[in-house]
């Protein structure tokens, strides 16, 4: 099985656990210390955002580069962290990719150590189209809100104390 399949499972995982984990905590009323978040993430200073395949988005809603396009848009504008041209330069790797799971299509986020290419974090924003009293939202609407969420998510992490 190739590495990029296996990162890939290992992050939906990751995102099933993590959207069975309010209905987890709410059985338990123990409360967990969180785990720590890496180091390299607060540490990293310069980044490069790589644009992973995954699904094909229609050209209606941007084809299938808008993901990368919007979220490094984002992390340049955000100014959290420097974006470089090439791996090498990079403290991080942020791989952004969108597909499709049985219920509605995956916006996902994986932060890799560029030195041994393990997955350090991994985020999932399901892509919801909201219904309305009049209809449906846009499916760009959705895809817009699934990135805020994704950007939002990396920037609490990099904000989170440390252990």
């Amino acid at each position: 099985m190739s590495r990029a399949i296996r990162r890939s499972m290992f992050c939906l995982m990751l995102a099933v656990i993590s959207a069975s984990a309010p209905s987890l905590s709410a059985q338990d009323t123990k409360s967990v210390t969180p785990g720590p978040v890496p180091p390299q993430i607060a540490s990293a200073k310069k980044v490069f955002v790589a644009n992973v395949p995954g699904d094909i988005i229609p050209a209606s809603i941007g084809g299938t580069d808008r993901s990368y396009n919007e979220f490094y848009a984002a992390m340049k504008s955000s100014g959290e962290y420097e974006l470089v041209s090439s791996p090498a330069d990079a403290d991080l790797v942020l791989e952004i990719s969108i597909t499709h799971t049985p219920d509605e299509p995956l916006l996902r986020l994986v932060i890799l150590d560029l030195k041994t290419r393990v997955p350090l974090w991994c985020f999932g924003e399901p892509v919801i189209q909201k219904s309305h009293i009049f209809g449906h939202e846009k499916a760009t609407d959705a895809f817009d809100d699934a990135m805020f969420q994704i950007v939002d998510d990396l920037k609490r992490l990099r904000a989170a104390p440390a252990h």
